[in-house]
């Protein structure tokens, strides 16, 4: 379902927390699992996070 809504649908994606680990992590996770439910790449997942990152439809605010 978050990979249709992200692929299809325009949903965006916050993060916003801790600059020390959450940012980083929530990024490997969001890749598993756009890896592991999408069925694609980890090149795929790279890709697609910065394509969303330039739409402005993976917006990030840390602090720390």
């Amino acid at each position: 379902m978050l990979i249709d809504m992200m692929e299809n649908k325009g949903a965006v994606f916050y993060v916003c927390g801790d600059a020390q680990a959450m940012q980083r992590s929530v990024l490997e996770t969001w890749q598993l699992i756009y890896q592991e439910e999408g069925k694609k790449t980890a090149e795929d997942s790279i890709a697609f996070l910065k394509k969303l990152q330039s739409e402005e439809r993976y917006i990030v605010d840390i602090w720390g």
